[in-house]
């Protein structure tokens, strides 16, 4: 497993509440904050399958929602309540039903209110309300979240997805090294399915590689 969400999250003498885990490989598990005090200067934090890789980590968050974001474009909104707690060394349950080849790349906490951004591998973005996503049971294929043009002009995969509730700067990297900054009130807010707009010149393969909020 990637160990780094320990030291990323380390919560010093508060061990309290459960964080929730998303693999690429759609897996989610929540643990307990409290099984990572542990006297080890590495220890398992999660149990991969073979392939499989750590995407995401949230810190103990009180919204009852996660929307969990794929590759090609799919997501699925669920209640957290639905995940189980499960020990430090657990793999996890099923989040989302992945198409072959895709992967699962973001996970977002919410109660309903604010907008997810999503960015492309092409450059193009959008934000959606989170409201546009049904809840939905775990595990199963989802909604789509982004069209994707048949020509692939706005991209193939999605990049990043990040949750906005405010208005907040971030920077867009490519794989050349060339930096973008933006602030999330410059991208323009269509429907779920919308095809985004471009912001980003990417071209040569010089794709989108990044988004750090700031």
């Amino acid at each position: 497993a990637d160990e780094r969400f320990v030291y990323a999250y380390a919560p010093g003498k508060d061990w309290a509440g459960e964080m929730t885990l998303l693999t690429e490989g759609g897996l989610i598990k929540r643990m307990a904050v409290a099984d990572l005090n542990v006297r080890k200067a590495r220890y398992a934090a999660l149990t991969l399958r073979e392939g499989d890789k750590l995407a995401a980590v949230l810190p103990p968050t009180a919204c009852k929602d996660v929307l969990v974001v794929t590759r090609q474009g799919m997501a699925i909104c669920f209640s957290l309540a639905e995940v189980s707690v499960l020990g430090r060394t657990a793999a996890g349950v099923k989040a989302i039903q992945l198409a072959p080849a895709d992967r699962a790349v973001a996970c977002i906490a919410h109660d309903g209110e604010g907008e997810a951004l999503l960015v492309t591998d092409r450059g193009y973005m959008k934000r959606c309300l989170l409201l546009d996503f049904d809840r939905q049971a775990r595990g199963g294929k989802g909604l789509k979240a982004i069209t994707f043009l048949k020509n692939g002009m706005n991209g193939e995969a999605i990049v990043a997805a990040l949750p906005v509730r405010e208005a907040r700067a971030f920077t867009v990297f490519q794989k050349s090294g060339a930096q973008a900054a933006f602030n999330t009130e410059e991208i323009a807010i269509e429907t779920r399915a919308g095809k985004g707009q471009p912001y980003v010149l990417a071209v040569m393969g010089d794709c989108v590689e990044d988004v750090l909020m700031g």
